[in-house]
């Protein structure tokens, strides 16, 4: 979930959607992209990706790219930039079961992360 969105939307609310990539993959196949939200500036989600990795000590050397944007308007063909943030996975491993931490996208608003403790 993310609160603190900018409006981009003539109504000053957003169509917000996140795209999160596995780094330093960067390949099509560690995209991923969440439901577009309509007419918010806090969306929740609730969507889980998962992705394959060697194993525990690859998985530590990854970060999680997180881009929030607000989805086409009816008269635009860009999607808006809300915000970026990038995610270290080796932080993650210390956090307890059901723990949540907030990361400040770059330049707008938050971005929510529940993080579940990764079993070795």
């Amino acid at each position: 979930q993310a609160h603190g969105l900018i409006n981009t939307d003539k109504d000053n609310l957003s169509d917000p959607y996140a795209r999160v990539v596995i780094l330093p993959d960067k390949k099509k196949k560690s995209k991923r992209k969440t439901r577009v939200i309509k007419d918010t500036l806090q969306p929740m989600w609730e969507e889980t990706f998962e992705y394959d990795v060697a194993s525990l000590s690859d998985a530590r050397t990854k970060t999680l790219d997180v881009v929030v944007k607000n989805d086409k308007s009816l008269f635009s063909r860009e999607k808006t930039f809300m915000g970026e943030c990038l995610i270290s996975l080796e932080a993650m491993f210390d956090l307890e079961f059901g723990n949540v931490d907030w990361y400040k996208l770059q330049d707008h608003g938050v971005f929510e992360s529940i993080i579940k403790k990764i079993q070795d």
